[in-house]
């Protein structure tokens, strides 16, 4: 029989079913060929002295490991956090000091269990508690070149709206930034403001942060058009062996030809945030935002 219509995908002429026996009574067999190993994994961890407030830290990071090729998830979040080190260490010789320290977190062993942020926060649990303002994650820097998608704590919301008014939106004409764009694609209608997932979750890094520490910390990347693809779980190609580099380059943003390519402006959003957060003399955390998630909240109970 067919299932219920909030199963149904969004593929045409498709009937979808319950699942059932094969047809004429068919069997498969399957084997697999598994072996339990013990490896050895790191974190590659480096911190900018804060010159003010060298013990309050921003931090920010992506996972290193892939599940397969990992084109998408993690290797365009790996190259968007090198390339905003490389330009903050620029800054650094050119006599750039941060107010607040900044750390850059490269995680090993997230596939497996989020191995090697959790540990990290675990060992250091007493000392990121008591001085980590905020981390900042990106997993997957660009699974699609229409708009933002980002998940966040509250008290970052209006910060997050800031940044996004100062950055060119991918794809799109000058003059065009990626505020804008996310206003006329993802608008709130009852508050007039960008959508944004209020809660993060447990699916990459920033959970240890979130739940163990509870700092305010943000999961941020370029995504593709819901409306026009559908509320997929996940890019299709999400932990398959087809994830290279050519389905990047090719499909997800092409060529990186543009000046405003989807990595340049998630790279600049991400980049721009971190200094928002480190260089603000006083943190511009709105706490009303916590009333507004709360009643929302409340609301989907």
């Amino acid at each position: 029989s067919e299932v219920p219509v909030e199963w149904r995908g969004t593929l045409s002429n498709v009937t979808y079913r319950y699942g059932g026996e094969l047809r004429n009574a068919s069997t498969i067999e399957v084997k697999t060929y598994n072996r339990l190993e013990r490896k050895d994994t790191y974190n590659v961890i480096g911190i900018m002295k804060g010159e003010i407030e060298p013990d309050r830290y921003i931090a920010i990071g992506n996972h290193r490991d892939a599940w397969s090729l990992g084109s998408v998830d993690p290797t365009s979040g790996t190259a968007t956090l090198l390339e905003i080190t490389r330009v903050l260490g620029q800054m650094y010789k050119n006599d750039f000091r941060p107010r607040r320290s900044l750390m850059f977190c490269s995680w090993g062993a997230e596939e497996y269990g989020l191995v090697g942020s959790l540990e990290y926060v675990q060992e250091y649990v007493k000392v990121l508690g008591a001085r980590i303002i905020s981390y900042f994650n990106v997993d997957i820097a660009v699974q699609g070149n229409y708009t933002v998608g980002i998940k966040t704590s509250p008290l970052l919301f209006d910060i997050i709206l800031q940044a996004a008014k100062m950055i060119p939106s991918a794809y799109d004409p000058p003059g065009l930034t990626v505020y804008d764009k996310w206003m006329n694609v993802n608008r709130n209608n009852v508050t007039n403001e960008p959508k944004m997932r209020y809660g993060l979750g447990s699916a990459s890094d920033y959970y240890g942060f979130d739940q163990l520490i509870g700092s305010s910390n943000m999961d941020l990347r370029y995504t593709y058009n819901v409306a026009y693809h559908g509320k997929l779980s996940s890019y299709p190609l999400y932990h398959t062996s087809y994830e290279v580099f050519s389905m990047m380059k090719n499909f997800i943003d092409p060529d990186f030809k543009y000046i405003n390519q989807a990595h340049r402006t998630i790279g600049q959003l991400w980049g721009v945030l971190t200094l928002l957060l480190s260089e603000t003399p006083v943190l511009q955390f709105n706490v009303t935002r916590y009333a507004t998630a709360l009643i929302q909240a409340m609301n989907t109970l």
